[in-house]
């Protein structure tokens, strides 16, 4: 029902918020991972044609409503890569999320960037335990986040990614980065 709702929010085109469909999709994709749904999760998955940044643009800020639909498609890509554990997966979401970085830090958009530099800590520390990643740049990464989201109070994001977070938590507060 719920892809049904989103598509039919794309249907209305000009006729909503622009931001709604986006939203609606955000959260449903939220819903679905949180329990595991990967029928419409690979259904929905299969629909996209990733918006990518265009590479020479360097003038081009953050634009929050496709900001959405790609945090979502990251998060996916990460999500399917633990649960097959290929690394390609995670390489498309790092790759993703180094795109959208740039016109976020352009824009000032602070609570993007918290999002994408925890994302692309943690796939940089799924790659690491995959032995094919660096612990101390997902840790990098992980410390921009915090730098950021934590004075401006953003906890939630933290919380809300569970348990891998918890392992690079605990993986950061035992390096140097956490003296610092």
């Amino acid at each position: 029902r719920t892809i049904d709702a989103i598509d039919q929010t794309g249907e209305h085109k000009g006729q909503v918020m622009p931001v709604l469909p986006r939203l609606v999709e955000h959260i449903s994709i939220l819903l679905w991972l949180e329990r595991g749904d990967w029928a419409l999760l690979d259904r929905w998955l299969a629909a996209q044609e990733p918006i990518m940044p265009v590479a020479g643009d360097e003038d081009s800020l953050y634009n929050e409503y496709e900001g959405m639909h790609q945090l979502s498609l990251a998060r996916v890509w990460i999500a399917k890569g633990r649960k097959e554990g290929g690394p390609s997966l995670f390489d498309q979401a790092f790759q993703l999320l180094s795109q959208i970085e740039r016109p976020a830090r352009r824009s000032r958009c602070v609570h993007a960037l918290v999002e994408i530099h925890l994302l692309q800590a943690l796939v940089l520390y799924e790659l690491e335990k995959r032995g094919t990643g660096t612990a101390e740049k997902s840790l990098d990464y992980f410390s921009h986040s915090l730098e950021l989201g934590l004075p401006a109070g953003y906890k939630r994001i933290y919380l809300e990614e569970g348990a891998p977070v918890a392992e690079l938590l605990r993986a950061w507060l035992r390096s140097s980065l956490a003296q610092a």
